[in-house]
This record gives structure tokens, sequence and C-alpha cells, in this order.
């Protein structure tokens, strides 16, 4: 289902209203305004400055980084990857070796990213093995729920792309209602 330009503009308000009192808070509404307005207006070009602002976004580090490097992605049409810093080889630690991998998860793996035709979500190992778990993606710029999914016995699911809409997305892993994982992918086709 596509917004009408009322439903754009009603969204353009809730932005523009939406308090600005930190980094964060800005880089949350830059980023959700250039990706609205690239939904409203099909022939969407980034100018210098909305570029640089979520250049900006991007290197920084904040949680909207990822948001702003694939949007980055999506509109300049190439892979974004940030030059990262030389740090030296003294700043890494070796974890120990009786720790598994998934022991350290932080987060969802979600792929292919962006992505066009299915999607991958690989879910983190329960501290709670009788925990009720369920994947809800939701719209970003709506906050509408898309599809919800029971997740409590798998360890990943792949599914179809073919009810969805081009945009991003915000896939969040509930535990007994909890939210304890999220994570943001894009849908382009």
């Amino acid at each position: 289902m596509q917004f009408t330009q009322s439903l754009y503009s009603q969204a353009g308000d809730l932005l523009d209203s939406f308090p600005r009192l930190t980094d964060h808070d800005d880089y949350i509404v830059d980023g959700q305004l250039i990706n609205l307005e690239r939904l409203r207006d099909t022939s969407f070009v980034l100018s210098g400055t909305e570029k640089d602002d979520l250049l900006d976004i991007a290197m920084a580090e904040s949680p909207d980084a990822g948001y702003a490097q694939a949007l980055l992605s999506l509109l300049i049409d190439t892979m974004f990857m940030p030059t990262l810093p030389d740090i030296g080889e003294e700043s890494f630690i070796a974890l120990p070796p009786q720790l598994p991998v998934a022991d350290i998860s932080v987060n969802l793996q979600i792929y292919p990213n962006p992505t066009d035709d299915i999607l991958n979500i690989q879910i983190p190992i329960a501290s709670d093995i009788t925990a009720h778990r369920e994947i809800l993606l939701h719209e970003m710029i709506t906050g509408r729920l898309v599809k919800s999914i029971d997740v409590s016995n798998l360890s990943i699911v792949t599914f179809t792309l073919d009810d969805f809409i081009s945009g991003v997305y915000m896939a969040t892993l509930n535990e007994n209602g909890v939210a304890t994982y999220t994570q943001r992918f894009i849908i382009q086709y």
C-alpha cells in the first residue's frame, strides 16, 4: 500500500515537531526527513547538503550510523564503506577460547541487506529456552507492523518479500513481550 501525499505531509509535520535536544535526535530527524522525501518523490536526487548530512551521521559514533550508511548506499547506488581509523594492533583483545561465538552476539544478523527478494534473519541464542520469542517487522517511517513471526524454536528464519514495498524496516526480537534485539534493513526493488 502506497502512502497518499497527505500522509507524507503528516509524517513530515511529525518529524518537524520532534524535539531536537541531542545530536542523536538530530540524526534521527535528518535521516528520516531525507528518507521521507525519497519515498514521496520518485525522481528524488540527493543534494550535496543532504549527502553531507548523511555522511556526518554515517561517520558518527551513533546507533543511527548504520541507518545513514544504508540510506547512502541506497541513494548513491554504491555500497557505503566508511574508512576506519587505524587503532593499532595493541588495541585488540583476544577473547578467551572457552567463549563460544554465539554468547557474544550483540544483535540480529540480517542478510542480504539491502535486499529485493528474500530476507534471512539469524536469531541469537535465547537466554531462557522457555521464552516465547517473536520477530516483529515494522516500517520505519510509519511504525506500522508489517509482519510477526513466531521464532521460539528457531535459530534462523528465511522468507520472501512479496508483501513488502521498498523502504527501511526495523526487525525486533521480542522475548516474552520485551524487545531484546533490533536491527534495521532495507528493501530496494
